[in-house]
């Protein structure tokens, strides 16, 4: 075969090739537009040794600051207070709950 013979071919199935392409296009996209939003988000805490309670109120925390486990704790409670939530749900636009969220 030569490469005329490529063409006679593409030729004479060209309809059939651009049908099936926009078909395959159409498709995709349709599927695509039915998905459901899906949003992802990421948070990364610092949680440090140096012992910031105290440093704001005295000594009367200064029994937390060897306790690592308790500050990391303090610091997942405070991400789920529900002012918080809020405050994210309303920056963007959020359909949810604090408590869904």
């Amino acid at each position: 075969m030569e490469l005329r013979d490529y063409v006679r071919v593409l030729r004479a199935h060209l309809s059939l090739i651009v049908a099936a392409t926009l078909v395959c296009a159409l498709s995709a996209l349709g599927v695509s537009l039915l998905q459901p939003k899906v949003y992802e988000g990421k948070a990364e805490v610092l949680i440090s040794e140096r012992d910031t309670g105290a440093a704001l109120l005295g000594q009367l925390l200064s029994e937390f600051s060897n306790q690592p486990e308790r500050q990391l704790q303090t610091q997942v409670q405070l991400m789920k207070l529900r002012p918080l939530a809020r405050k994210t749900i309303n920056e963007l636009n959020l359909q949810t709950t604090p408590e869904q969220l």
